[in-house]
């Protein structure tokens, strides 16, 4: 399901956003995807798993000073935001979980959820929960949404409805909001 929904999105982006399109990144390996679930301790849910196998997030910017962001016509989600690859997965579950000696109230952070999705400081994004695939969303200042949408689908088709009805594109690239 989340494939026909992600395809809905990749298709959407050749052929009216072909700048986005070429930043999207291959897919990532198996191995890939088995390292990021044993270095956050958790594995992913079959939805993140199976769009992983078909899409590793976006390319990472071109210069070796930007590396750790996303390449510019990678950030196409509203707002900016960009999509997560294996490694960038595991850097922002590593930054949003507590330190030691830090409560739950403070940091609502949990080991479950899985972080796909993020705008440029990496702090605000949306996850899914390995115990129930619900998708989420997290903010700067601990402020969490459990349950922004049903599925990691029903995400991508909100994004595909998005870009179809909101958004305008310019040489080839969708205009950030």
């Amino acid at each position: 399901m989340v494939e026909a929904a992600w395809a809905g999105v990749v298709r959407w982006l050749e052929e009216n956003a072909p700048g986005n399109a070429a930043a999207l990144a291959p897919p990532a390996s198996e191995a890939e995807i088995a390292a990021s679930e044993s270095a956050v301790g958790v594995a992913f849910p079959a939805e993140p798993r199976a769009w992983l196998l078909v899409c590793n997030g976006v390319r990472p910017a071109e210069s070796a000073y930007d590396r750790a962001h996303a390449h510019d016509d990678g950030c196409f989600l509203t707002d900016g935001w960009h999509l997560l690859s294996t490694e960038l997965i595991v850097e922002v579950h590593e930054r949003q979980t507590p330190a030691p000696g830090r409560s739950a109230e403070e940091v609502p952070w949990r080991r479950s959820w899985t972080p796909f999705a993020v705008e440029a400081d990496r702090m605000d994004g949306y996850l899914v929960d390995a115990s129930t695939g619900v998708v989420g969303a997290c903010g700067d200042y601990g402020e969490v949404r459990p349950s922004e949408f049903p599925s990691l689908s029903a995400y991508f088709e909100h994004v595909l409805g998005e870009m179809r009805t909101f958004r305008t594109v310019t040489d080839g690239v969708l205009d950030r909001d």
